[in-house]
């Protein structure tokens, strides 16, 4: 019945100049349904998703979500999806996060006369959650440092202040060499990244030919490798995902030497 209906889109179309993403989808989704989108990499799932968050709008079809006709009820998804990633983004398993944004959720979709309620589960252990965190260097001369504390990371207690330096542990065998020299000491662990001198454009504007090789790249890349896409190109232009690879611009380099770096600061 169109009253149980949480989603109905019909014949959606989305064409990025001459590549078609999207031809003639049909999505419906009743209460209580879950809907997986399921292709390859370039099957338009993501573009799909798009048009019915109301972030992008069909070349052609029609997109009615929970009772918002789209686009002209584009706002009101928008908001669902700010709620969802800058409200309630920090959600992490067991954390004070993870139960505000179940609990927001529960209310919406009472708000929209769908009943919803929140499963018990577990048990799973600790929670966390952090209020604030800051790292600065203090000496030559003051620099803030750009960082962010792992999830279950013990808290100082207050402000703490050290030498610090560079430790490179990638194997057991490394402990020994630095054995005796790293208590009460801030690390930076790895071998840390040259910062080469930026020479090109920072953006770059991809043609036709492009777009319509990344739309059919297989899947790939990952963390410390090439971006998904960048294979297809095969210009060494990094594809979504980022600028660059490993070893390539602002990467890491192994022949890299450090020295110990001044005290930081951290709270």
């Amino acid at each position: 019945m169109p009253g149980d209906l949480v989603l109905e889109a019909r014949g959606l179309v989305k064409d990025y100049r001459r590549t078609r993403a999207v031809d003639g989808i049909d999505v419906v989704v009743g209460a209580g349904e879950r809907v997986a989108l399921l292709g390859p990499n370039g099957a338009g799932k993501t573009t799909t998703l798009l048009m019915l968050l109301g972030a992008i709008t069909p070349d052609q079809g029609t997109i009615s979500l929970c009772g918002h006709a789209l686009p002209r009820g584009r706002s009101k998804a928008m908001e669902h999806v700010f709620q969802l990633t800058d409200v309630y983004g920090p959600r992490l398993t067991n954390s004070p996060g993870y139960f505000a944004a179940a609990d927001w959720i529960v209310k919406q979709l009472k708000d929209w006369g769908i009943e919803g309620r929140q499963e018990k589960w577990g048990p799973f252990g600790r929670g966390w959650t952090f209020t604030h965190f800051s790292a600065n260097l203090i000496e030559p001369q003051y620099a803030p440092l750009i960082g962010f504390p792992l999830a279950w990371s013990p808290g100082t207690n207050g402000t703490v202040t050290s030498e610090a330096m560079v430790a490179n542990i990638a194997a057991e065998t490394d402990f020994e060499r630095y054995k005796g020299k790293l208590k009460d000491k801030i690390l930076f662990m790895g071998v840390g990244r040259e910062l080469a001198m930026i020479t090109t454009s920072l953006g770059q504007r991809y043609t036709d030919d492009e777009l319509a090789k990344l739309s059919v790249a297989a899947e790939g890349g990952g963390r410390g490798g090439a971006a998904p896409g960048t294979a297809a190109l095969g210009d060494g232009r990094g594809g979504r995902g980022g600028r660059g690879g490993a070893g390539g611009r602002g990467g890491p380099n192994a022949q890299q030497q450090f020295q110990n770096s001044p005290p930081a600061e951290s709270q």
